[in-house]
């Protein structure tokens, strides 16, 4: 190629980019299912988990109270 072809397409190389290109795109779908959300399959086992650990802590909150009450008891008597 001759120079002044190859100085003429350098030329108009950024005219390329320059030119407005239609845009396309596709339409964003959310298929998040998670069961705390949309009732259905798995909600139900979802709930019945919330529910065991609430129970499970509600537990463990009145052990600890009694074995306070415990130790109060004992450290009373200890002192007596």
């Amino acid at each position: 190629m001759s120079k002044t072809r190859v100085t003429a397409l350098l030329a108009l190389l950024p005219l390329v980019f320059l030119v407005p290109m239609p845009a396309a795109s596709a339409e964003l779908i959310h298929n998040f299912q998670s069961p705390a959300f949309i009732p259905g399959n798995g909600f139900s086992q979802h709930v019945l988990t919330i529910h065991q650990l609430e129970e499970a802590k509600k537990k463990e909150i009145k052990a600890e109270e009694l074995a306070a009450i415990a130790k109060a008891e004992t450290a009373a008597k200890a002192q007596t």
